[in-house]
């Protein structure tokens, strides 16, 4: 990890990355610092050109990252500001959502969707855990879209969470693993 971070506490873990609470010592403020966990050159070119790709997009509907690189032990780290918010998949553990709530979800996800998809980028494995929600109530929600390169990463291999994560899986990228823009409109259907 950079010099300049003191890690917090662990946050969450899954079979593609852990994700930590941290200080920012250059910043003095708190963060998120997710570390993938691959040394394979070739996947961390690829999660680098990712990530170059979503700085530049100007979209409040995306996670955005703060820095990103390798670390000293070679495993591609990546930082965003922390977000008190909740994810989809809780807020539909309580119920489904009413109309109005589905169209404030739903329009703010084709909004992020309009962004990446402008600028030739594809999420790949949209779900219900990559899509997190601020506010109190639908009236003032703001939905936004993370989960970059992370693919379709479980917290366990069970049967179950293996379904959960490939739930919206886009029948071309059961076939060949193809990802286009309807890839995840698709997706954002399920």
């Amino acid at each position: 990890m950079p010099a300049r971070f003191e890690i917090l506490r662990p946050l969450d873990e899954d079979s593609a990355s852990t994700l930590f609470l941290i200080r920012d010592e250059k910043r003095g403020q708190e963060a998120c610092l997710r570390r993938f966990k691959t040394k394979n050159a070739q996947e961390i070119e690829g999660l680098t050109e990712l990530f170059n790709q979503l700085a530049g997009i100007d979209s409040i509907h995306l996670e955005k990252p703060v820095d990103f690189g390798t670390d000293k032990e070679g495993f591609y780290v990546v930082t965003a500001a922390p977000a008190q918010c909740e994810s989809l998949e809780t807020v539909l553990e309580r119920g489904p959502l009413t109309a109005g709530e589905f169209e404030v979800v739903a329009l703010q996800l084709l909004n992020a969707l309009d962004a990446l998809h402008e600028q030739a980028v594809v999420h790949g494995s949209i779900r219900a855990d990559f899509v997190r929600i601020t506010g109190k109530s639908a009236a003032d929600w703001r939905v936004t879209l993370l989960g970059f390169g992370q693919g379709f990463a479980t917290k366990d291999d069970s049967k179950e969470a293996q379904v959960r994560a490939y739930r919206c899986t886009a029948p071309e990228q059961w076939v060949d693993g193809t990802t286009r823009r309807r890839t995840d409109v698709y997706a954002l259907g399920c």
